[in-house]
């Protein structure tokens, strides 16, 4: 086998803790408390329920998506990727900060250009809007 063969795939690990966020095995990968910052977003997301509100959403808005680049740090994973969002290219980097358990403590997503910020941050404030007009008091 080449080298080449040898090296990870980028963003699969972080993939499939994405897809974890919608199961009981979140808490496997996510500390109770995680942080979620994202140049899309007005605060910070607190907790496994909103980050994964923020990912369920998020997730809708991408037309495609590849992760081109991986890199792991100590307790920090750097993940670049691009794709396609309302039609047009885009990019960014996710940064993961494993605790001390080795679960994800903090995530920081920055997306470009910034027209696709703007764009993102005004759909995703739409769908919260609508998804919280949906649930009953």
């Amino acid at each position: 086998m080449t080298e080449e063969a040898h090296k990870r795939v980028p963003g699969v690990t972080w993939m499939t803790m994405i897809r974890a966020l919608r199961t009981t095995d979140a808490k496997r990968y996510f500390a109770s408390n995680v942080t979620l910052d994202a140049s899309v977003l007005d605060r910070t997301s607190r907790g496994i329920k909103a980050v994964r509100a923020y990912f369920v959403a998020a997730s809708s808005l991408y037309d495609s998506l590849k992760f081109t680049h991986e890199t792991v740090s100590g307790a920090r994973t750097f993940l670049e990727w691009e794709g396609r969002a309302f039609g047009k290219a885009v990019g960014g980097i996710t940064v993961l900060v494993r605790s001390k358990s080795g679960r994800i403590a903090k995530i920081r997503l920055y997306l470009r250009p910034s027209a696709a910020v703007h764009q993102f941050a005004a759909a995703l404030h739409r769908l919260s809007a609508k998804s919280n007009n949906g649930r009953s008091h």
